[in-house]
């Protein structure tokens, strides 16, 4: 862990106290390593091998790319995933490890769901049951997911580049905003969302129709 993240050695802290208290301190102990920041890079993103990733629990996580299932999902596809470099596994030299684990049987269930273009919902059906299997076999365990919060801002609602995905819906992207005086209250905020709302709809239906007009 590097020691010089403040903000995530409370969070690592707590799970480690979880763990213990739930699971036994005499059955599982996590034991955190703090080290530089070079050091812990040299151990985690910089590890030239998935065999240099020398640790058996790793706190991450993952925004969407894309608004499909598969943008969480694929990183851990046993041929050709990112996430398994994190694991130590190396598909060219553990294959047999990959098989033990069924990490080759989520792969044909990923395979399947990306392969229904046509139907939504069965193609999200395959990718929830791709998703129980991974966490079922606690290769993944989710600890948080993000969403909405409490907060003070005078960034005027809706004023500024909003998407579902990628890093257009971030607090970091300023295109766009608008600063006001006072301070957003909920009824504004109510107001706005409301409007927006509505004249989302409407662009939604108004490309729609002009698409038609090219699609025969």
């Amino acid at each position: 862990m590097d020691q010089v993240n403040k903000s995530l050695l409370p969070k690592l802290y707590s799970l480690k106290q979880s763990v213990e208290s739930t699971l036994g301190a005499e059955n599982v102990v996590i034991d955190v390593v703090l080290v530089s920041t070079e050091d812990y890079a040299n151990a985690t993103f910089q590890a030239p091998t998935p065999a240099d990733h020398d640790y058996d629990l790793n706190l991450d996580g993952w925004s969407a790319d894309y608004q499909d299932p598969s943008t969480y999902l694929n990183p851990f596809n046993a041929e050709d995933g990112f996430y398994l470099k994190i694991l130590g596994l190396d598909p060219s030299k553990d294959a047999d490890k990959i098989t033990s684990l069924g990490m080759d049987q989520y792969t044909q269930k990923l395979k399947a769901a990306d392969a229904e273009s046509s139907d939504v919902a069965k193609r999200y059906e395959n990718y929830a049951d791709a998703q129980a299997w991974l966490i079922d076999s606690s290769l993944l365990i989710p600890v948080n997911s993000d969403g909405g919060g409490a907060s003070v801002t005078r960034v005027t609602p809706f004023t500024r580049a909003y998407s579902l995905v990628g890093i257009k819906g971030t607090g970091s992207n300023y295109k766009y905003m608008r600063l006001q005086k006072d301070v957003v209250t909920i009824a504004q905020f109510d107001e706005a969302k409301a409007k927006w709302e509505q004249e989302r709809k409407n662009s939604v239906e108004k490309t729609q129709k002009e698409l038609e007009k090219h699609v025969k």
